[in-house]
Formats: C-alpha cells, structure tokens, sequence
C-alpha cells in the first residue's frame, strides 16, 4: 500500500449529482497521478532518444561501488573503499606508487564534463587524492601526501552523464 492509499480527500459535497460526478473524477484522475508518481520515483531509469521514460531515481552496486542515475542522465558513481601508500617522492611530496585503475560500478556515456574527487576517512587529513576519468568506463586515482605515509584509505567519486 503506498502513501497516497491513506489521503482522505473529505466528504464528497452534495451540490446535484453533475457536481458529485465531477468531483468523484477529478478525485480519482489526482489519486492516480499520485500513485502514478510514487511507483515511478525510484526505480530503473531509462530514455528513449533522449526522453525519460523509467524512474525518476535508480541507485544500485556491485563490487566495483556504488552508483546513483538521475532521469535527467546525471550520474554519480562511487569506488568501494580503498587503501594505498602514499611512498612515491614527487618533488615536495609523496604520492601512489601508480595510479589505482577503478571501473565505475555503472558506465558513463563518455568523459566529456566528467569530474571527480576523493575522500578520504579513518587516518583524517593527512592525504588527499585526484580521480582522473580515462574512459567512460575507466579511472585512475591517485593519492598524494606531504610525507611518507601508508595505509591511507579512501573512496573515489566520478560525477557525470549516463544517456
């Protein structure tokens, strides 16, 4: 039962039976545009040439993250977390050894307007990342320090388009 099941809309007024007609089909035609939206909030998105034509929202995962689809084609894609050490002197501070190759849980139509962030967490502020999108479907992250550290963890994000 959603929740719309529980509006009451009032007692129908008696104002002749046109009146009662009307308002019984004006009363029905919202409830089924209520239900219509609550069904369709969430759920698999999709389009057609362009067009929405599934759910507003679409979240899911996979071992390679977690990813959130709009239905206007925004997507943002989320790594599982990840642990590396930020050993690699590069001038004045320290990065990966190499770049942590990631494939987004979800693919992106391409990297055009791509962009990307990582955060860190549990060992604070003491290194912080760059996500560079490769293909619609690859990335590379990399993690920089201003000395010698390791296990540093993290989680990259991509924010992009899906259609």
């Amino acid at each position: 039962m959603g929740i719309f099941n529980s509006i009451d809309f009032g007692p129908t007024p008696s104002f002749g039976p046109d009146f009662n007609a009307q308002w019984t089909k004006r009363a029905g035609a919202l409830y089924d545009a209520l239900q219509l939206l609550e069904d369709n909030i969430v759920g698999p998105v999709s389009q057609s040439g362009g067009v929405p034509t599934g759910a507003i929202i679409e979240r899911g995962s996979n071992s390679n993250g977690e990813f959130v689809r709009f239905a206007d084609g925004t997507q943002i894609c989320t790594s599982p977390d990840y642990t590396a050490d930020s050993t690699t002197a590069e001038g004045g501070i320290y990065r990966n050894a190499a770049p942590i190759t990631w494939t987004p849980p979800a693919a992106f139509i391409s990297t055009n307007g791509m962009s990307g962030g990582v955060v860190n967490f549990n060992n604070s502020a003491t290194h912080w990342g760059a996500v560079r999108p490769v293909t619609a479907t690859s990335a590379e992250i990399t993690i920089f320090s201003g000395r010698s550290l390791t296990g540093r963890n993290f989680r990259a994000h991509l924010l992009g388009r899906w259609y």
